[in-house]
């Protein structure tokens, strides 16, 4: 089921990845991503915003500092750039993850994930 996932740093904790060092990174992984920094009005600062090609079909996602936005696709879609994101931040860093469609459940992330440890975390927090 195509769902929207959040990645983000727990509540207290912050993350040292900037809007730019994000974009740079997602540029390597996806050539030809299209991306831009927009402002927020209601959060008042500045996003990276953008759509990927995943095996054809375009999906979108936006960073804010600390938290990450993917949308449009499944756990399958997403598992692997889950996995490559966190890989970006210092060792030991705590991420949480949440599905839009069950945001009472908001389980934290192994801190050096495979995209298949991911993917089950995502498919388990999956609204039957």
């Amino acid at each position: 089921m195509l769902d929207t996932f959040f990645i983000a740093a727990p509540q207290g904790a912050t993350w040292p990845l900037d809007i730019d060092t994000v974009d740079q990174r997602l540029q390597e992984r996806f050539p030809g991503m299209r991306a831009e920094i927009v402002y927020s009005n209601s959060r008042r600062q500045h996003y990276l915003s953008f759509d990927i090609d995943i095996d054809g079909t375009t999906r979108t996602g936006a960073y804010y500092v600390g938290n990450l936005i993917l949308n449009d696709g499944d756990e399958a879609d997403w598992a692997p750039t889950i996995a490559w994101f966190i890989s970006l931040l210092p060792a030991g860093t705590p991420a949480v993850t949440m599905r839009e469609t069950n945001p009472d459940q908001i389980p934290l992330l192994p801190v050096d994930p495979s995209a298949a440890q991911v993917q089950q975390i995502l498919e388990d927090l999956a609204v039957e």
